[in-house]
C-alpha cells in the first residue's frame, strides 16, 4: 500500500480556528507541516516547515490564534477546519492560573493546583496538556499528576504518577516520561480496589506537595492533575478524594453539568469549580480501541515508540508527517517549528492551535482532518495565565506555587489540558511538577501506577518550588471516583481544580472543596475523541510496552530466568471474609490494602510485576514508589522458575515484586 499515492492538501486556517483530523488506517501515516502563520497542538507550538508524523489512532486538533496555513499529507478518516473550538476558554483558564502563579510568586506561596475532571472521551488529558504547555511557554515549571490508571500516560496502565514539566510536550510523543514518580496500583480502573486507589493517591499527593518546597519555580508553577473518566458513584468519590489529597485550588469540569454541580455542592467554597465545553472534535473511543491503546502503552514501555521492533506491527507501519509552513502554531502548548517535519503514528489524536493564523502542511492518510474555530484554547490559556500569576506571587512570598488538579469524565481531555498547562509554564521558565493519578493509563510509567515527575532539566531543580504542580486524574468522577478526586485534591493541597466538560462535577467540587480552592469549569476540545474500552486496554498495553522497549529511541529489553525461591511476590488486597465466618458481634477487617503473598504458578504468565523500592514487607510497601516493571513471559513449574522481560539485565534491582492484573502478550518473546 505504501506505493499508492497519498492525498495531500493545504488548509488555510483563520484566526481562532482548528484543523481536526483522525488517523484510523493501520497501514498509513499522516504528516502535518506548518507552512505559514502560527499554530499549536494542545498548547505546543508547531515549528514552521517541520514535518509532524501521526499514525493510526491519532485524533489531532491544531489550533491557531492568528491564522496559519497547514499542509496535511496522508489518508485521514476525516479532516476539517472548525471555528467552533473551546480553545479561547481554555486560554482564559490558563490566564487565570497564571495570575494565581504571579500572586504565588509575590507571596512565595504554592502555585495553583488544578484538577481536570469529566467523563470518558471529553478531552481531559488534552486540556491538561494545553495548560501544562502554556505554563511552560511562560517559563513556568509545573507538575503534572496523572491519576488515570486506565491509560497510564506517564508510565504504563495500572499506575499513577507525577512528572515535572520543564519544556513544552513533544508534538508527536506528548509529555516527557523522564524520571517520573510512579506508584503501583495494578488495576485497569480505580473500581478494581477503590480503597487502595485512595491510599496510593494520598501518598503520591503527599510526596508531590512536599517536593514542591525543594524548588521555588516549581512551587509557584503549581500542579495540573489529570483524572479518570469514571465520574459516578465510587468514581465521583475518588475525584473528591483526589481534590482533597492534592488540596486543589481549582477544578475544571469538561462537558458534564451534573458533575459540575455535584462538585460545586461538595467542594469547599475556596476551590473554584469551572465548567468547560469539550471540543466538537472529541470522538468516543470504543472498548476495543481503549484496550488496544493499553496494549500499545505496555508494548512501548518494553520496545520503545519508534523502534525497529515496534515498527514490525502492521497497524503502525506508516507515519503521518506535518509541517508548519507559515505563521505560528502550537500543539498542547508546545510551539511548532517552521519547516520542521512532525510525525504522528497510529493512535495520535492531534489538535494544532494558532493564535495568529498559520499554514500547516499535512501529508499522509488520516482518519479525519479538519479545521475548527470552536476551540477551548483561549480558556486554557487564561487558566495558564491565572496559574502564572499565582506563581509570581509564590515567588515574591517564597511560598508554594499553584497546585492544580484537572478533573472530568473519561475522554474529555484532562491529560491534554495538563500537558498544555505544563508546557506553557515551562515555556515561561517554570519547573512544575506533574502528578498523574490516573491508574488506568499510567502516563508516567505503566497502568496501575500513579506518579509524580519534575518537568524540567535537572539543572533547574531550585526553581521548582514556585512553579507548582499540575495533577492529572482518572475519568471516574462519580461515587467512589468522585471521592477519589476530592481525596486527591486534599492530599495535594490544590489551589485550583479545572473541570473539563462536566457541569455536575464542577458544581459538586464547588460544593465539597474549600472556598479558597478555585474550581473552574472548562470545555473540552472539539477534537477530543471518546475511546472504547478495548482501545483503553490497548493503550495500557502500549504504555507497558513503551516502558520496556522505549518510545522513540530503540530499546532492547533483556530476558532472563529467575527462580521462585529468589522472588518475594505479593499482591495488594484480599477478598473480604463474610461476616458469617466471624465470631458473633465481630466484623471482618478491611483487607483491601493488605499485602498478600502470591505463590508462583502458571497463572503468572504474561502478567506485569512492579519492582518495589521497599526491601521488606515491614516497610510501607503501598506508600513506596516503584523502580520499574517486568513481564512474566514463561513459567517453568519443573525448574521452579519464571522467565521475565526486563528493561535492564540481571539481577533484579530488588526482589520484592507486586502483582498486577494487567497482562502483556510479548510477540517478540
Amino acid at each position: 500500500m505504501s506505493g499508492e499515492p497519498q492525498p495531500s492538501m493545504d488548509y488555510n486556517l483563520e484566526a481562532d480556528a482548528e484543523l481536526r483530523f483522525e488517523v484510523e488506517d493501520k497501514n498509513t501515516k499522516v504528516y502535518v507541516t506548518l507552512i505559514s502563520g502560527f499554530a499549536e497542538m494542545f498548547g505546543t507550538e508547531l515549528v514552521k516547515k517541520k514535518k509532524y508524523e501521526f499514525v493510526m489512532g491519532a485524533k489531532v486538533a491544531i489550533f491557531t490564534y492568528h491564522g496559519c496555513v497547514l499542509h496535511l499529507a496522508g489518508k485521514t478518516e476525516v479532516s476539517y477546519i472548525s471555528k467552533e473550538t473551546p480553545m479561547i476558554q481554555y486560554l482564559n483558564c490558563h490566564a487565570a492560573l497564571e495570575q494565581m502563579r504571579v500572586v504565588a510568586e509575590e507571596k512565595d506561596e504554592r502555585g495553583p493546583v488544578v484538577m481536570v475532571v469529566g467523563p470518558m472521551d471529553v478531552g481531559k488529558s488534552t486540556l491538561c496538556r494545553i495548560l501544562l504547555n502554556y505554563a511552560v511557554r511562560l517559563g513556568r515549571r509545573p507538575l503534572y499528576a496523572d491519576t488515570d490508571v486506565g491509560q497510564g500516560s506517564l508510565s504504563i496502565p495500572g499506575t499513577i504518577g507525577t512528572i515535572l514539566v520543564e519544556r513544552p510536550a513533544s508534538i508527536e510523543e506528548g509529555v516527557s516520561q523522564t524520571a517520573p514518580l510512579i506508584y503501583h496500583f495494578g488495576h485497569k480502573t480505580p473500581s478494581g480496589n477503590s480503597v487502595l486507589y485512595k491510599a496510593v493517591i494520598s501518598k503520591m499527593a503527599e510526596v508531590t506537595l512536599e517536593s514542591m518546597n525543594e524548588n521555588k519555580r516549581t512551587k509557584h508553577s503549581g500542579i495540573v492533575i489529570n483524572t479518570c473518566g469514571w465520574v459516578k458513584g465510587g468514581g465521583y468519590d475518588n475525584l473528591v478524594h483526589t481534590a482533597q489529597a492534592f488540596e486543589v485550588d481549582a477544578i475544571f469540569v469538561l462537558d458534564q453539568e451534573r458533575l459540575y454541580n455535584d462538585l460545586l455542592r461538595d467542594m469547599s467554597s475556596c476551590v473554584k469549580v469551572v465548567l468547560l465545553p469539550k471540543s466538537g472534535g472529541v470522538v468516543e473511543r470504543s472498548k476495543d480501541l481503549r484496550a488496544e491503546n493499553r496494549d500499545l502503552r505496555i508494548k512501548e514501555y518494553f520496545y520503545g515508540h519508534k523502534t525497529p521492533l515496534f515498527h514490525e506491527m502492521e497497524r503502525i507501519q506508516f507515519r503521518f508527517p506535518m509541517k508548519l509552513i507559515s505563521g505560528f502554531a502550537e500543539m498542547f502548548g508546545t510551539e511548532l517549528v517552521k519547516k520542521k517535519k512532525y510525525e504522528f503514528v497510529m493512535g495520535a489524536k492531534v489538535a494544532i492551535f494558532t493564535y495568529h493564523g498559520c499554514v500547516l502542511h499535512l501529508a499522509g492518510k488520516t482518519e479525519v482532518s479538519y479545521i475548527s474555530k470552536e476551540t477551548p484554547m483561549i480558556q486554557y490559556l487564561n487558566c495558564h495565565a491565572a496559574l502564572e500569576q499565582m506563581r509570581v506571587v509564590a515567588e515574591e512570598k517564597d511560598e508554594r506555587g499553584p497546585v492544580v488538579m484537572v478533573v472530568g469524565p473519561m475522554d474529555v481531555g484532562k491529560s491534554t489540558l495538563c500537558r498544555i498547562l505544563l508546557n506553557y509554564a515551562v515555556r515561561l521558565g517554570r519547573r512544575p511538577l506533574y502528578a498523574d493519578t490516573d491508574v488506568g493509563q499510567g502516563s508516567l510509567s505503566i497502568p496501575g501506577t500513579i506518579g509524580t515527575i519534575l518537568v524540567e532539566r535537572p539543572a533547574s531543580i531550585e526553581e521548582a518550588k514556585h512553579s507548582g504542580i499540575i495533577i492529572n486524574t482518572c475519568g471516574w468522577v462519580k461515587g467512589d471516583g468522585y471521592a477519589n478526586l476530592v481525596h486527591t485534591a486534599q492530599a495535594f493541597e490544590v489551589n485550583a481544580i479545572f473541570v473539563l466538560d462536566q457541569e455536575r462535577l464542577y458544581n459538586e467540587l464547588l460544593r465539597d472543596i474549600p472556598s479558597f480552592v478555585r474550581v473552574v469549569l472548562l470545555p473540552k476540545s472539539g477534537g477530543v475523541v471518546e475511546r472504547s474500552k478495548d482501545l483503553r486496554a490497548e493503550n495500557r498495553d502500549l504504555r507497558i510496552k513503551e516502558y520496556f522497549y522505549g518510545h522513540k529511541t530503540p530499546l532492547y529489553p533483556f530476558s532472563f530466568e529467575v527462580k521462585f525461591a529468589d522472588l518475594k511476590l505479593y499482591k495488594i488486597g484480599a477478598p473480604p471474609l463474610p461476616d458469617s465466618c466471624m465470631p458473633l458481634g465481630m466484623k471482618a477487617e478491611d483487607n483491601k490494602t493488605k499485602l498478600v503473598a502470591v505463590t508462583p504458578g502458571l497463572g503468572l504468565t504474561h502478567h506485569i510485576l512492579a519492582v518495589s523500592f521497599a526491601e521488606f514487607t515491614e516497610e510501607d510497601v503501598i506508600g513506596t514508589n516503584v523502580l520499574g516493571f517486568v513481564c512474566v513471559t514463561h513459567v517453568d513449574m519443573e525448574r521452579q522458575s519464571v522467565m521475565i522481560l526486563s528493561p535492564q539485565p540481571r539481577p533484579l534491582p530488588n526482589t520484592l515484586l507486586l502483582y498486577s492484573e494487567l497482562q502483556f502478550m510479548d510477540s517478540h518473546a
